[in-house]
């Protein structure tokens, strides 16, 4: 009874490890797969040889390969969508040929707004329908963009919230065998809504009739290049420049200007300006007369010249003078008791008033 039960311990012990050294062996130089007892080939980890059989890979649908959990490059399938084997690469999964079915194409160019506003809708953009493409897959980095008509098309029609960033938009066909090549990035500026606005000033108010004056238009939010219209009394009488030159007002005249933003989300555009009324003095004349307390004195007496200004203003200067020389003081009033028979006497006077003409004027000569 032992030795029976010894000798079948043996065979069991021995077919063990003979089943061993063959696995040990095949896994030293490669596992050859056949019907001929042929080793694998010196290269080949797995040597599969047949004349009468193939191999049978997994088989599945793109729903069924794509919720494989994080695949390992190199991973490859039988896509019964697409009747054609898929492998994965770093670019996700791709056909190994073209027979069956097919991904689609390169999808061309993005056309569409390049500027939107925030808090802008039903902005379209599309691109050329992709051959194979049964499906289309819009892609933005921006934030605040949404899509609402058009998802899954080659046209969409967007909106872009109020908080919205700038980004880059792409889009690439899709079918059940995979995904095309995406379209070049369209960049998309998404820019702040902002209020417009204008106000003017005068280098001068009031003037005097006939001066020059120039108004300057500083816009707000204007964009690069606003237009300007100027308007004098309501009626349009400015260029298309951010000052208005004029010297023929009227007192009274009243000026304001028409600015109209180019900035591409601006609102209150166009926008009036704050208005000016125009002060406008009429030119004055400016004159002087003299007159004395005596016509014919005795030799050292004494006599005073009046001086009588028109439009000398608050605080008139006076030059007084005496046989063609300066004397006297800066005053209405001039008293000399040395004069001689024959001396001439005259004023100057200067006027501090405004828009006055003929300054300083010389009176007669007494």
């Amino acid at each position: 009874m032992n030795f029976k039960m010894n000798k079948v311990l043996n065979f069991v012990l021995l077919t063990f490890f003979s089943i061993f050294l063959i696995f040990y062996c095949k896994a030293q130089s490669g596992v050859a797969i056949n019907n001929t007892n042929t080793t694998a080939a010196p290269s080949a980890i797995l040597d599969i040889s047949s004349t009468t059989q193939g191999v049978l890979l997994p088989s599945m649908s793109t729903i069924q390969r794509d919720a494989i959990v994080s695949p390992a490059i190199g991973l490859i399938i039988f896509n019964t969508d697409c009747e054609n084997l898929n492998i994965y690469t770093s670019s996700g999964w791709q056909p190994v040929s073209t027979t069956g079915g097919s991904i689609p194409e390169a999808a061309g160019s993005i056309s569409g707004a390049a500027a939107a506003c925030q808090g802008q809708s039903g902005i379209i953009y599309s691109v050329p329908s992709v051959v194979n493409a049964t499906a289309y897959l819009w892609t933005y980095t921006g934030s605040g963009f949404s899509i609402i008509s058009g998802i899954g098309t080659n046209s969409i029609s967007v909106k872009f919230s109020g908080s919205a960033t700038s980004g880059v938009l792409t889009v690439y066909g899709i079918n059940a065998c995979g995904n095309g090549v995406a379209s070049t990035g369209y960049s998309i500026s998404v820019n702040p809504v902002l209020s417009a606005g204008v106000g003017i000033a005068t280098s001068d108010n009031p003037i005097c009739a006939g001066t020059s004056v120039t108004l300057t238009a500083s816009p707000v939010n204007g964009g690069s290049t606003p237009s300007y219209l100027w308007l004098l009394n309501g009626v349009s009488v400015g260029t298309n420049g951010d000052t208005y030159t004029d010297a023929a007002l009227s007192n009274g005249d009243i000026i304001s200007c028409v600015m109209t933003s180019d900035y591409s989300c601006a609102t209150n555009s166009p926008d009036t300006s704050n208005v000016i009324t125009m002060n406008v003095n009429p030119n004055l004349l400016a004159s002087i007369s003299i007159a004395t307390s005596e016509d014919t004195i005795c030799t050292g007496n004494s006599v005073t010249f009046t001086a009588s200004p028109v439009n000398g203003g608050t605080l008139p200067s006076y030059q007084w003078v005496l046989n063609g020389v300066n004397t006297g003081s800066d005053n209405a009033i001039y008293t000399d008791a040395s004069l001689i028979n024959g001396d001439q006497v005259y004023c100057v006077m200067t006027s501090n008033a405004n828009c006055i003409t003929a300054n300083p004027d010389t009176s007669d000569t007494i």
